[in-house]
């Protein structure tokens, strides 16, 4: 089945086009090889975010990765094409947010024939584990950590494709992916256990109460940046505080649709 690549671009922050309004760039290769280079983009980065440490650049880094294996996955899936995984095929491009002072970061990817798609196994080895191991190595943070902040984003494009009518459709083509993904040996993600058998909790939505939120396996350091506390999601949150967010939530929605 064909996809569209603007789904992707949407959906996971990847995509075949350049982004036009680029503040920084660097391929994955080089980020890896270069360390200079990585400093460079690493500390631009964290003044963006207003991070107070250099482990809160690379957690965001870690977890901007997750939309890249999304898009991987998805396009692994529903396009006849695939992408080139070659770290110096993909390039992270870092540029403005409209409503936050801090940059995003878009994944540009090349893409291949059908016939030589790359697996996850190769994906994961040799595309996202050497990202991260020059992440860990950067700002001092475990790679098994850092593969936590990686793994919500298959589990939410999973989330997405089923919402989707016409992916919907296909939810055994998905679920057989997905168990491909969790049956791979621990030894592609450098690791002592696969990363993606983690098993997510299920919180009460503030935002929408019908719908389904889930707690991240780890924190993604936000709150070692400027104005901003634990994440409604974050593990660290205490469940008495979580629920006293839910309310404080729930009560500025209802303030803003009677406004």
């Amino acid at each position: 089945m064909g996809s569209d690549h603007q789904f992707v671009l949407n959906q996971f922050y990847s995509s075949t086009s350049k982004k036009e309004d680029l503040v920084m760039s660097i391929t994955l290769k080089e980020f890896c090889e270069r360390p200079d280079l990585r400093k460079i983009i690493m500390d631009q980065y964290s003044a963006s975010i207003q991070a107070e440490a250099e482990d809160v650049t690379g957690a965001y880094i870690a977890g901007w990765l997750g939309s890249l294996t999304a898009a991987f996955t998805h396009l692994r899936m529903f396009h006849e094409e695939s992408m080139n995984i070659d770290l110096g095929a993909i390039e992270m491009e870092f540029y403005p947010s409209n409503h936050h002072t801090n940059y995003f970061l878009h994944f540009h990817y090349d893409i291949q024939p059908s016939e030589s798609k790359p697996t996850f196994e190769q994906f994961f080895s040799c595309t996202i584990t050497p990202v991260l191991k020059a992440i860990e190595e950067e700002s001092r943070i475990r790679l098994d950590y850092l593969w936590k902040l990686v793994i919500p984003g298959i589990f939410w494009a999973e989330k997405s494709w089923v919402k989707h009518d016409i992916f919907s459709k296909l939810q055994d083509q998905i679920e057989e992916t997905i168990n491909e993904i969790h049956a791979l040996p621990p030894e592609v993600f450098s690791l002592k256990k696969n990363p993606y058998l983690h098993e997510f909790v299920e919180l009460e939505n503030p935002w929408d109460p019908e719908g389904k939120l889930w707690r991240k396996p780890v924190c993604c350091l936000a709150y070692k940046t400027a104005n901003h506390g634990y994440c409604y999601t974050c593990p660290r949150m205490k469940p008495a505080d979580r629920a006293e967010k839910y309310h404080q939530i729930r009560e500025q929605l209802k303030e803003k649709k009677e406004a």
